[in-house]
């Protein structure tokens, strides 16, 4: 007895699925960078919580100075508005994501965004990328990808 299985149809997903590979390039930039953007500025406007660790309120001294300036209504991490605009803004020369095969990463440059991110003996950490990013926006990103690459839908998230 012989049993003969067509496996053509398998050939065929598997190279279509080699061929998303190739391509996911594009979907990083096209799908993934304006979420990561989104995700960041969910964090300005939550002041930190949405990452999960609020930040740090102003100083006495930040509020007498920000009154002064007449910036104390923007928010925190707002005076100048360059590190919130480098994420809000999509043609932001401040804010890039560099992709390298499959390797997603984003440059921020703005020479005192990690003095903010990491802090210093002067400034409290507030975390403008969360680490690690939410479980949710994880699973966002995840979603957007595999339905790419298994079934070949960009999947829309909120």
């Amino acid at each position: 007895m012989r049993v003969f299985i067509d496996d053509t149809g398998t050939q065929r997903y598997v190279r279509d699925v080699r061929g998303r590979f190739a391509k996911m390039a594009a979907v990083m930039e096209e799908r993934l960078k304006p979420m990561f953007r989104e995700a960041i500025v969910k964090q300005f406007e939550s002041e930190g919580a949405w990452g999960g660790d609020p930040w740090t309120a102003l100083s006495d001294e930040t509020i007498k100075r920000k009154t002064l300036s007449g910036t104390l209504d923007e928010g925190i991490l707002r005076d100048s508005m360059r590190l919130f605009e480098a994420f809000a803004e999509p043609d932001s020369p401040d804010f890039d994501v560099e992709i390298k095969g499959n390797t997603f990463s984003y440059v921020i440059r703005v020479p005192y965004a990690w003095r903010h991110q990491d802090g210093s003996d002067r400034l409290p950490v507030r975390e403008i990328v969360p680490d690690p990013m939410p479980e949710s926006f994880i699973e966002q990103m995840r979603n957007v990808v595999s339905g790419y690459i298994l079934e070949a839908e960009l999947v829309e998230e909120d």
